[in-house]
């Protein structure tokens, strides 16, 4: 019982967890980032379409909506 209790209290298996934890965050605000770029572009070129007269219909398919 002892030897695990050691385990989970010490700083290295503290900072170990931490960088996991960070690891992880970075990647999932990467991800948010790619979908955010994503659908900006997307709502840039439907705005684009609809300033040349197009139609929301073919605005939609243009830009892939």
């Amino acid at each position: 019982m002892g030897i695990v209790s050691d385990i989970r209290t010490s700083p290295r298996w503290t900072i170990q967890l931490l960088t996991v934890g960070c690891v992880l965050l970075s990647l999932f605000c990467l991800a948010l980032a790619a979908a955010w770029k994503g659908k900006a572009d997307e709502a840039a070129c439907y705005r684009q379409a609809l300033e040349d007269g197009e139609t929301p219909a073919i605005a939609n398919t243009d830009c892939g909506g």
